[in-house]
Formats: C-alpha cells, sequence, structure tokens
C-alpha cells in the first residue's frame, strides 16, 4: 500500500498535469468556429468574440486574476439526496445519470442494485472501499489503520475528476465523513470543534474538484434519530458533514410509497425525489420526481430545460 508521502506526491502530480491540459483548452477558438452556449431556458445563445474579447475596464487586469464571467451554464447537477434506508436512492444516482458513473461504494449496502444496472449496459465504474475488519484500541492505532485508506480513496477522488464527464456518486456521504475523521482523528466523538476545520477544507476541496469539471456529482445520505437533552424524539435529520447542504446546488429527499388499502391499483412499490431546496431554480422547491421521472438526467433537464 503507498505511503501518504507517495500518494501526496501522486496527487500533486496530476494536478500538474491537470493545469497543463487546462492551459491548452483555453487555447483562442478558431475565428470560424464560434461555440454554442447552452442557458437556464435550453435556448442556445451564441457568444460573440468581440464581447469576450472586451477589454476590462480601469485599472483591473487579467495578471491579477479578473475574467469576464462566461455565460455557458454546466449541464448538471451537484446533490444532497437524503433519505431513509431502502428508499431509492443508490437506484436514482446510478438510474439514469451522465454516464460514466464512478460509484464509491463505502458500505457494502448497494450489492444487487448496481448489478441490475451493469445489466443494462450502464457504464458504472466502481471504487470499492475496504475497511478494516477489527479497529485498533486507541485513536493513534485507528489512525494508522484509516489514513491510508483515505488517502487512496482521495486520489481515486482526483483521478475520477479527470474524466471531464460523468457521473460522481458517493454511496454514502455519511460514510465518507466517518471516514475522514477516523483517519484524521482516529475516533468519532469527544473532538473539539476547532479541530474539524482542517476536515472541512478536505471536504470542500473534494468537491471543487468536480465543480471545476462538467460533471454531477450526487451525494447519498442518511438520516439519523434527532436527539433532544440526550432523549431521542421521532424526528429524524441527515447524518454526515453539516455545510454540505449548503455547498450543493440541489438538496433532495428520497421517497417511497407503499402500497395500502386506499390505493388498491398500485401493486408494487413506488420510488420519488423531492426538492427540498435549489440554488438556481428556488421556485421548484415541494416538486417531487416519482418513477420514471426519479433520475439524474431528468432533474438536468429540469433545472437546465432542454436543448
Amino acid at each position: 500500500m503507498p505511503t501518504p508521502q507517495e500518494i501526496a506526491a501522486k496527487i500533486a502530480a496530476i494536478k500538474a498535469q491537470a493545469l497543463q491540459t487546462q492551459a491548452l483548452a483555453v487555447a483562442p477558438t478558431p475565428s470560424n468556429s464560434v461555440p454554442t452556449v447552452p442557458v437556464l431556458t435550453g435556448e442556445i445563445i451564441p457568444p460573440t468574440s468581440t464581447a469576450l474579447a472586451a477589454p476590462l475596464p480601469g485599472s483591473l487586469s487579467l495578471h491579477a486574476g479578473f475574467s469576464r464571467r462566461s455565460q455557458a451554464v454546466a449541464r448538471r447537477i451537484i446533490c444532497n439526496v437524503t433519505a431513509h434506508t431502502k428508499t431509492g436512492k443508490t437506484h436514482f444516482a446510478l438510474n439514469d445519470s451522465p454516464e460514466p458513473v464512478v460509484h464509491f461504494d463505502l458500505n457494502d449496502e448497494s450489492e444487487g442494485v448496481v448489478e441490475k444496472f451493469l445489466a443494462q449496459g450502464r457504464d458504472i465504474i466502481t471504487y470499492k472501499v475496504r475497511l478494516p475488519s477489527k479497529r485498533g484500541d486507541s485513536p493513534s492505532e485507528i489512525m494508522k489503520q484509516f489514513e491510508p485508506i483515505w488517502d487512496e480513496l482521495k486520489l481515486a477522488v482526483y483521478d475520477a475528476c479527470q474524466l471531464g464527464q460523468g457521473t460522481i456518486v458517493y454511496d454514502t456521504e455519511t460514510d465518507l465523513y466517518e471516514l475522514i475523521r477516523l483517519a484524521r482523528f482516529g475516533k468519532l466523538a469527544q473532538v473539539q470543534g476547532y479541530q474539524y476545520g482542517p476536515v472541512y477544507a478536505e471536504l470542500r476541496e473534494m468537491l471543487r474538484w468536480v465543480t471545476e469539471t462538467k460533471m454531477s456529482a450526487v451525494y447519498l445520505r442518511k438520516f439519523k434519530p434527532l436527539y433532544n437533552n440526550n432523549v431521542r424524539t421521532d424526528k429524524w435529520e441527515p447524518s454526515g458533514y453539516g455545510d454540505m447542504k449548503y455547498l450543493v446546488q440541489l438538496n433532495l429527499e428520497a421517497q417511497r410509497w407503499d402500497p395500502t388499502p386506499e390505493t388498491p391499483e398500485q401493486l408494487a412499490p413506488r420510488f420519488g425525489v423531492t426538492i427540498k431546496d435549489s440554488r438556481s431554480r428556488p421556485d421548484l422547491t415541494g416538486q417531487v420526481y416519482a418513477d420514471w421521472q426519479m433520475s439524474v438526467n431528468h432533474l438536468i433537464e429540469v433545472i437546465h430545460g432542454r436543448v
């Protein structure tokens, strides 16, 4: 297993290669080819070369990091999907999402779901996080166990982002958050709040790797019971990195409706997702997308319009 230093060196090499690739990608567009730009309405607007080349006002300099914002909007979604068990969250992530789908399996709970879609010809690449069968007896021992696992996962996420297209699925973000805490603290409780700063920075950095591409990302999250003064209530709350709901573009909740005596025509459970909030389309809050509409590609059309 590579050492953390070797992994860090490889990440640095990949970053350098990615920066070189990005520099080539932003070369001037030939004058005889004008790219088209999709916007939220689905309308195709060709940008004019004069607008993009217009000088910056006053003393602003491109060399100082200023630039004119492109009108281009990546046709993708970056979302949380919070759900109780067996409500279809993994199905949503893998069913109809931009390919290839890079599936980070952190909990052994997707067996039978992934295989179903592979049989349908879906392009799914799985990275299986293998955890030790027994944890160490002290935080230092646990850190030694989990640090290389976390570092290799982080490297795999960066590698996946170099695809530049497709979908990244964290199954689940709840387990991801637990893994980084075991790697950095060696424990899940009795950690001072100020110590979480570097952990949060790492998680935000991993999200930036995705946002700097055109890839979609789906963070699957579990619910956990809500406690009040150490007394369990009948309410539930998302389990995972608390600020993730503010960092993504879209927060969803997966739901399942089983047949009832009041719905005799329903022969099997139905599944769907509810939009809890959307950064670019707040008007969609509360909308439910069920059955065939329960897919990443359908929500991309809902958010960005059809092309």
